[in-house]
């Protein structure tokens, strides 16, 4: 693979490879990243080549949520978050953690029982700081609240809010930041980065826990978008500039792009989602508060979207075409936020 990748880097020019996405990102203060398997972590070393090459930022995709961390009561499981936080340490790189509370991956001994709001609060607290103050030192930025908004607009209807209401998410964020003051904090979130109905209800929330003094530093842009059905990047510059007026951090979590069903040919796909990668990374580079671009996942072989090819490598570990626009991007000269 190693060999193919090399002569791959001469055929398309020799400094192809001479700098990985995280060194042309340095000068604009942007950090590049990716969601982590483990499993790849510990036993595929053309997985680790990309990760030490490319990104400065790693997130798990699954062993710091609530299920794998607490699967039952008071009894934590911290090993595989240790191992990505010690890989991390090793390799210079910064760790998100992902996430603290949510209303998915809760496990099955808080689902199946029967809490008081009381109750229910301790066991949200207990957690949060629990969570917290283990990788305190270690995680640069949490996403406390994540996917709080429904699709249909307003407050989602989850265990959370149907028990403790409306300030469960003031109170995670105050709870985070007791158990780890220096920890950056975010409210995490998909379909919230163009300006549409839930875009303005997770301004809405935003804005609202600032007035009230909560302790939130940003908001976490998943951005899953669909090649079919691209967002306006001028929505999306406006929708970050406001959320800077409110001094908020922008950091795209979770980007990939759905192709499935794109009405082309291979090539026009493959140039089709180039240029959507490429014009997010500009438009992040140009918002003065987007500090982070992490995709969700690293090659197409893993990704959350069987039969999809979403990621800036292929199944094999070869760069894309989204990858060289990429890189192309990030050597624009920097921008004067």
């Amino acid at each position: 693979m190693k060999k193919h990748l090399m002569l791959l880097a001469l055929t398309l020019g020799s400094c192809a490879f001479a700098e990985g996405l995280k060194d042309l990102a340095r000068p604009h203060q942007l950090h590049i990243g990716a969601a982590i398997d483990l499993r790849f972590l510990l036993d595929d070393p053309d997985y680790t080549d990309i990760l030490e090459k490319d990104f400065d930022v790693v997130v798990a995709e699954n062993a710091m949520k609530m299920d794998a961390t607490e699967p039952q009561q008071n009894e934590f499981s911290f090993g595989l978050g240790d191992l990505l936080a010690q890989y991390a340490e090793k390799h210079n790189m910064l760790l998100r953690g992902h996430t603290l509370l949510w209303h998915e991956q809760v496990p099955r001994w808080i689902t199946a029982g029967t809490w008081t709001a009381e109750q229910l609060e301790a066991i949200m607290k207990n957690h949060i700081q629990t969570v917290a103050d283990h990788f305190k030192g270690r995680v640069f930025a949490w996403d406390v609240v994540n996917e709080a908004i429904s699709d249909a607009g307003g407050m989602r209807d989850t265990l959370w809010r149907k028990t403790l209401g409306d300030d469960f998410i003031a109170r995670a964020f105050q709870y985070a930041h007791q158990a780890d003051p220096a920890a950056k904090l975010f409210y995490n979130d998909y379909s919230s980065e163009a300006l549409t109905r839930k875009s303005d209800d997770v301004y809405a929330l935003v804005k609202s826990l600032k007035e009230k003094n909560v302790p939130l530093d940003g908001v976490g842009m998943q951005m899953h978008l669909n090649l079919n059905n691209p967002p306006s990047m001028a929505d999306i510059a406006q929708n970050m500039k406001r959320l800077a007026d409110l001094n908020l951090e922008v950091h795209i979590t979770e980007f990939d792009v759905r192709s499935a069903g794109f009405p082309g040919t291979a090539k026009e796909r493959n140039e089709a989602m180039a240029k959507l990668y490429s014009d997010v990374v500009t438009v992040c580079l140009q918002a003065r508060n987007c500090t982070a671009f992490l995709t969700w996942g690293v090659a197409d072989n893993h990704t959350w979207l069987p039969g999809d090819a979403p990621l800036l490598y292929d199944g094999f570990y070869n760069p894309k075409p989204a990858y060289f626009a990429v890189q192309e991007a990030l050597k624009q000269p920097v921008a004067q936020k």
